[in-house]
């Protein structure tokens, strides 16, 4: 059989390749959230400057590797795992980092994370990242597709085993952060709990001023807590334009929270959408 299509992307304007699927299992604007919130993560002690805030990171479920691409680019993390069941995917990860010149800084595992963990890689982590798959089983009908069925549907392990498989992954006191569906908010704090992690921050993602959120970063450590998560608020659209100035900002790879005085001159990537 052979491999289904795939298209030549970039990410950042440009700035990074990515190869994807041409249809299905498609990066988009969640990949660039998550790693501006990465971005903004606390490492768990201070590192010398210039090196990266996480020495050593892993992205589960990496899809293409867009997050650990953005991540690595932006000089935010060291060492990176990309873990990713999908044959498919994992080797068009492995294809994009070595395009984007980020090997071996960036290894590709193409395995199921309900399996054992590279035993490498247990409790050395100091930053876990993740993009669960949004829908559980029983919920709708899975796409015939079956990569777009695996990045929409818990068919290989749902938030629950996300965050086993990060509490095992990380270091004491490192950093899990996760986005998900706004719907989704409370099984995803159930399951963070599950695997011993409290979280510290979140940031809500709204279309608009006034509108309900529909995704949101969650950012959690070891440990329990009593008291709720610091909450942030990103709008994603402005009136008369695409994107926000923050959004902007993000697909232009700048991840600093101060509002810069012009708008990037660049149109946004494609493949943020």
């Amino acid at each position: 059989m052979s491999d289904p299509p795939s298209s030549s992307d970039t990410l950042l304007h440009g700035r990074l390749a990515l190869r994807q699927p041409a249809r299905g299992h498609r990066v988009n604007l969640d990949a660039v959230l998550l790693a501006a919130f990465d971005a903004t993560c606390r490492p768990r002690a201070p590192t010398p400057a210039p090196g990266p805030a996480f020495p050593v990171a892993a992205d589960l479920g990496a899809g293409t590797g867009a997050v650990a691409l953005l991540l690595r680019h932006a000089g935010v993390v060291g060492r990176c795992l990309l873990l990713e069941a999908e044959p498919t995917l994992a080797e068009l990860a492995r294809d994009n980092v070595a395009a984007n010149r980020m090997t071996p800084a960036l290894e590709v595992l193409c395995a199921d994370l309900r399996s054992p963990l590279p035993a490498a890689w247990l409790a050395r982590c100091d930053l876990v990242v993740a993009n669960p798959p949004y829908r559980s089983l029983g919920t709708g009908k899975p796409s015939p597709d079956a990569l777009r069925a695996a990045a929409r549907y818990e068919l290989r392990g749902g938030l629950p085993e996300f965050a086993a498989a990060a509490g095992a992954l990380l270091r004491p006191d490192a950093t899990f952060a996760l986005i998900c569906p706004w719907r989704r908010r409370a099984a995803a704090l159930a399951a963070l709990a599950g695997a011993g992690l409290a979280p510290r921050r979140e940031r809500l993602h709204r279309p608009h001023a006034g509108t309900p959120p529909v995704t949101v970063c969650l950012e959690a450590v070891r440990g329990t807590s009593a008291d709720p998560p610091v909450r942030e608020e990103l709008m994603l659209h402005a009136p008369g334009r695409r994107f926000s100035d923050a959004v902007e900002r993000y697909n232009d790879g700048d991840y600093d929270d101060d509002v810069r005085s012009s708008a990037s001159p660049i149109a946004p990537a494609r493949t943020t959408r």
